[in-house]
């Protein structure tokens, strides 16, 4: 003899079903930066965040001017051109020495290069140049550069190169592009113009929006159980 199974307890497992998911959904995905530190020293070793990222966060330094494809993690390569072939050391911000003291520098174009980037997600992408600028050697402020992002979508806005603070500030030794979707090749290109300088690049993935749809989703069921109940 088949045991019935009551509305009430099938819809009480379905609302439990949807609420997991749910929970699911809208749990934080793990979005470790990629971080990227241009600097030849020998003896350099750091751990922890930047301007994003957690305190056991790898670097990868970066040693070799104009080159690439580099694996620098998590599946991407990095490929440098329009340097001028040259590592630079100047001022540093404190507590953050060996990811701002050494930079790469062009006295034109600089083109930075990512792929192997993941095509359904869209990336936020932090360049750091917190240095005296190469060609701003006495320190007093630095220089307005144009940073931007190419992939699917295009994402720009202005980096200013300057040493004249001790903190991360943004627009002032930091700029983060957001959301900027790589081309079907999973690439996406950076150029930052005129005389710039870099120290270092943090590239950080945004959640898939498979997941808010999936939110959605049990909200809707949710709901529609509420409506059901009444």
């Amino acid at each position: 003899m088949k045991q019935l199974i009551s509305p009430r307890r099938t819809s009480g497992v379905i609302l439990a079903s949807a609420i997991g998911a749910l929970a699911l959904a809208f749990t934080p995905a793990a979005s470790a930066a990629t971080n990227i530190a241009f600097n030849n020293d020998a003896e350099f070793s750091f751990t922890g965040p930047a301007v994003v990222g957690d305190s056991g966060d790898t670097w990868f330094q970066f040693t070799t001017v104009d080159a690439g494809p580099i694996l620098v993690g998590d599946g991407i390569s990095v490929t440098v051109s329009g340097s001028d072939g040259a590592f630079y050391g100047g001022d540093s911000l404190t507590g953050f020495e060996p990811i701002t003291k050494d930079e790469i520098y062009s006295g034109g174009t600089l083109t930075i290069t990512l792929s192997g980037l993941v095509i359904s997600q869209s990336y936020n992408i932090t360049g750091i140049a917190s240095v005296d600028n190469y060609f701003d050697e006495g320190g007093d402020g630095g220089n307005t550069k144009t940073f931007t992002a190419t992939g699917t979508n295009t994402v720009s806005n202005t980096l200013f190169n300057n040493s004249s603070v001790d903190t991360f500030q943004d627009g002032v030794n930091y700029r983060t592009l957001a959301g900027v979707q790589p081309t079907a090749g999973g690439v996406i290109t950076l150029t930052l113009k005129t005389d710039v300088s870099l120290n270092a690049l943090q590239i950080v993935a945004v959640p898939e929006p498979t997941s808010v749809l999936l939110g959605l989703v049990g909200v809707g069921m949710i709901g529609s159980l509420r409506r059901r109940k009444a």
